[in-house]
């Protein structure tokens, strides 16, 4: 990891402060996504760290935060609760997860059945869409954006039903 992105990292720790729960889960995510990049190349740590900050409660933006970590990094749901994580929590990360026999839309569903699930989810399919973080745009990327869009507009309607 760049230097750069070790001192982004720390702000976002001091931003944290008073908020334990919160600083340990973005020291975990930094750890756990360290020499991960996204697919535009850039140091994947710096997509939680966008969601994390368009969250609201602490418990969305540790969930935010950590949202990929058992998916990208292995991590597991009793080594959250090592951590001192509640179950709530523990929830939220598992519904934004996806599980290897789902299809995206039975992820997105699954996701939109949990409220901290459905906020993050959101988050992160709106910063997924966001194509100023890739250099060269292909056809996949464009099929990509239908496919987020589905999931968003899917999330948009679960959330006016709540």
């Amino acid at each position: 990891m760049t230097k750069e992105i070790v001192q982004i990292v720390k702000e976002e720790i001091k931003k944290a402060e008073g908020y334990p729960l919160l600083q340990k889960a973005i020291q975990i995510a930094f750890e756990a996504h360290e020499g991960q990049t996204d697919k535009g190349g850039n140091p994947y740590i710096l997509h939680p760290l966008h969601v994390v900050n368009q969250l609201e409660t602490i418990d969305e933006k540790i969930v935010g935060v950590l949202h990929d970590t058992k998916e990208d990094a292995g991590l597991t749901d009793e080594f959250f609760r090592s951590e001192g994580f509640p179950e709530r929590i523990i929830q939220g990360i598992d519904s934004v997860t996806r599980r290897p026999d789902e299809t995206y839309m039975e992820f997105v569903k699954r996701s939109s059945g949990d409220e901290l699930g459905r906020k993050v989810k959101k988050e992160d399919i709106l910063h997924n869409m966001d194509l100023t973080r890739i250099p060269v745009i292909t056809e996949k990327h464009k099929s990509l954006q239908k496919r987020y869009k589905k999931g968003l507009d899917y999330l948009n309607q679960a959330e006016g039903m709540k």
